[in-house]
């Protein structure tokens, strides 16, 4: 009888484990938050493995969005503006926003880090920059990649 308990309280364990490894689980990697929107960039990490990158908008106020783009920094501190194709294909723009209203664009893991590996530009580093009509230009922090393509928000390196 003893064992028949034990057996059953093992596989429950290992049902609920799994149960809890299959769902999807976000990290957020930046939250940056302006007087007119709130911006945080997303990675939601499924059974150990990345597997979506989210961007998600947050309005405080009745706006215009002009653009979403990825801008890839290299080493020596020089920029690339990267829009076309994966971000601006699925919406439209100008896009409007009332006041407390979110905007979300998920976009598949692989898709995205296989449309920055296409990029020319040798970069170190990336942020998510929104643009409104007015040009003002809200920024993620930046973010990088490691030598297993894991994502993840590198140490500034400034202190106090």
């Amino acid at each position: 009888m003893t064992y028949i308990i034990v057996f059953g309280l093992i596989i429950g364990g290992v049902a609920v484990w799994q149960v809890r490894k299959g769902k999807a689980r976000p990290y957020i990697l930046s939250t940056q938050n302006y007087p007119g929107l709130q911006l945080s960039v997303i990675v939601q990490k499924q059974e150990g493995k990345t597997k979506d990158f989210v961007i998600l908008l947050n309005s405080r106020q009745e706006q215009t969005l002009k653009t979403v783009y990825i801008e890839l920094i290299s080493s020596n501190r020089k920029f690339e503006k990267i829009d076309d194709g994966l971000i601006n294909e699925n919406i439209d723009f100008p896009l409007s926003l009332q006041q407390n209203q979110n905007a979300k664009f998920v976009y598949p893991f692989e898709t995205f880090k296989k449309y920055l590996q296409k990029s020319k530009f040798k970069f170190k580093s990336f942020r998510v920059v929104v643009e409104d009509i007015q040009n003002k230009k809200y920024k993620s922090h930046e973010m990088a990649f490691n030598k297993n393509w894991v994502i993840y928000r590198p140490d500034t390196g400034k202190y106090n």
